[in-house]
Order: C-alpha cells, then sequence, then structure tokens
C-alpha cells in the first residue's frame, strides 16, 4: 500500500499544484470550497476532477488498490479469482440500481471490470501457458478491430467495457505475450526502446 501511495499522491499533488496556477492564470474553475479542495487533493469520490479532470480515473485505481490488498490476504490463486467475482457482482448492482452517490458509483461501476480484465492479463502473462506464435498477433488484430467497430458504431453506443475495456484488453494481452515469445523480441525491444 505505501508502494501505491507513493506510486499516486506524489505526482499528483505535484501536477494539481502547477494545474491551480494555470487555472488561477487563465481564469479556469478550482474547487469551490475548502471539502471540495480536500476532497480533490485526496481523490475522494465526487471530487478527484476538481485539480485536473482526469484524476476521476485514479479514483478508481485507489478503490481496486484497496480491495486488491484486502484478498491478497486470501491464498494467492484465489485473489483474482474472489476480485472477479466481487468486481461484476459490483458492476451488477450498478447496472441493476445506477447509484448517484459518489462513492457506491465508484464501488459500482462497470469499469471495475477492466481491472478484472488487467488482472486475468497478469495471470496469463505470469503462467507457463504457451499459446501458437499466431495468437498473439491475433489477440493485436482483434483488439484494433474492436477499436475500429467501437468507432463505427459510436463507442456511447456500447458500455465503454465493452467499446474501451474489451478492445484494450485484447491489445495489451497480445502485446504482453508478444514479449515472451522470442520470434517477436526484436520487436518489442524496439518498442521499449
Amino acid at each position: 500500500m505505501h508502494r501505491r501511495f507513493i506510486r499516486i499522491y506524489p505526482i499528483y499533488w505535484a501536477l494539481a499544484a502547477v494545474n491551480i496556477f494555470i487555472a488561477y492564470a487563465f481564469h479556469l474553475g478550482l474547487p469551490q470550497s475548502t471539502s471540495e479542495a480536500i476532497g480533490a487533493a485526496l481523490l475522494a469520490p465526487g471530487h478527484s476532477s476538481k485539480l485536473i479532470f482526469v484524476g476521476w480515473t485514479l479514483t478508481f485505481e485507489l478503490f481496486f488498490y484497496g480491495v486488491f490488498a484486502v484478498l491478497l490476504l486470501l491464498p494467492k490463486r484465489m485473489s483474482v479469482i474472489a476480485l472477479s467475482l466481487l468486481f461484476t457482482a459490483l458492476a451488477a448492482l450498478g447496472v441493476l440500481f445506477n447509484p448517484t452517490h459518489p462513492a457506491l458509483h465508484v464501488a459500482t461501476d462497470t469499469l471495475l471490470l477492466e481491472f478484472v480484465m488487467g488482472a486475468w492479463i497478469a495471470v496469463v502473462a505470469r503462467s507457463n501457458l504457451a499459446l501458437p506464435r499466431w495468437a498473439t498477433p491475433a489477440f493485436v488484430a482483434a483488439g484494433l478491430v474492436g477499436f475500429a467497430g467501437a468507432a463505427l458504431i459510436g463507442p456511447a453506443a456500447l458500455p465503454t467495457v465493452i467499446s474501451y475495456g474489451g478492445p484494450s484488453a485484447l491489445l495489451i494481452c497480445g502485446l504482453v505475450l508478444m514479449e515472451k515469445q522470442a520470434v517477436f523480441r526484436k520487436l518489442s525491444n524496439a518498442l521499449v526502446r
């Protein structure tokens, strides 16, 4: 949790401080009250976009880290399964009840399913799963086709977990697994550089 804190807050606070000066100089919106400012500084649900617009994404990240930290108390094999079941149940509740309270919205948004996808990509990437060489480029291609399809029908026509999450998961999974295949090592090293 300490490493997660260090990963998020210091950089966010530094960028938020710069953004305060920019917002002040250009007469842009800033938090209107002390509670909004503190909420924004702590990345609290409902306030996290008051200093930096994309701060809301960090609120979801913090929620994921907190839940996953608790689930790490389970046996190693169970933590990702428990995360999958919990976040799927929470997302289903969000779809059914559409809560408006900011904290409940974060805890039940379908965006949580994208964290589940990322967790399973990590499980697959760390395993000794042997895939045929054509599978990883097929994942990448399927992800790109998914993005193109979402763009054609309009991303707002589908939940973001389908229009962006699914294609993103396929793309990332393909690229991560591509690194493990020796035939693509030169390409992946070039991309890293």
